[in-house]
């Protein structure tokens, strides 16, 4: 399994598809500096090409019309992605990798079950 944060436009068009609650600092650890910062609503943002047994797929994580700068605290961030795939991958790559997951939750939202936790 192999994670590559990009500068590239292969973002364009993903939506909201879950969130994960984790430290900026953590992220960084991960994945590196933000690779982009869309919009005044938008401070932090990484593109992330996930590869799994020749599967690809493209997971935005962001910061979206939080307060102040994130360097400093553990907030809410969207995952993106095209589907919800994006978020099972991004689940899949941080258990793999081991991540640190201390106080680190992510929840996947879907229509008719709402939010349901899939790692904490």
């Amino acid at each position: 399994m192999k994670a590559t944060a990009t500068r590239d436009t292969l973002a364009e068009g993903t939506g909201v598809r879950g969130y994960i609650d984790i430290h900026f600092n953590t992220l960084v650890e991960m994945f590196g500096k933000p690779t982009r910062c869309i919009d005044g609503k938008i401070k932090a943002d990484w593109v992330i090409k996930i590869e799994v047994n020749h599967e690809i797929e493209i997971v935005t994580i962001y910061d979206y019309k939080e307060e102040g700068p994130p360097e400093d605290k553990n907030i809410r961030w969207h995952i993106g992605g095209f589907d919800s795939n994006a978020v099972s991958m991004l689940k899949t790559y941080l258990e793999e990798e081991q991540a640190t997951f201390q106080n680190c939750v992510i929840r996947v939202y879907s229509s008719d079950k709402g939010f349901q936790e899939i790692l904490a």
